[in-house]
């Protein structure tokens, strides 16, 4: 973070999606844009990188990795970020910030966040809430 606040990443669940700086969008919203193989569909719902997967039972997405200071790595599924707004329609959940960037509860979803203030740590964990996870 600068002087002003800005920079860093918050870490947000009453946050819904997750928004990077612009750089930061930029960088990760091209290297979706170059490897995603399906056809690309129509902005929707907000979101502009979005894919038609019409006919495509299981849709496979690259895996991104959020390293933080510290060496934390969250690594979440893409079905936290490649949202389903309409049938046969996923898009990028993320969206570009001024400011710091902010990593929203859709993206933590099925997963324990640790906090350890003492230790300045942040550690995350899988949930298991299901046999099906």
């Amino acid at each position: 973070m600068d002087s002003f606040g800005n920079g860093g990443f918050i870490i947000d669940s009453g946050t819904t999606l997750t928004f990077f700086t612009k750089p930061l969008f930029r960088a990760v919203y091209m290297e979706f844009k170059h490897n995603v193989v399906y056809p690309r569909a129509p902005p929707t719902a907000g979101l502009r990188l979005c894919y038609n997967v019409s006919g495509v039972s299981k849709p496979r997405f690259p895996r991104i990795a959020i390293v933080f200071a510290g060496g934390a790595v969250f690594r979440p599924p893409p079905r936290n970020y490649f949202l389903s707004p309409l049938n046969d329609v996923r898009c990028l959940g993320f969206l570009s910030n001024e400011g710091a960037s902010v990593l929203g509860n859709l993206m933590q979803q099925n997963y324990y966040v640790e906090y350890d203030r003492h230790e300045n740590r942040l550690g995350f964990a899988k949930a298991h809430c299901s046999a099906n996870d």
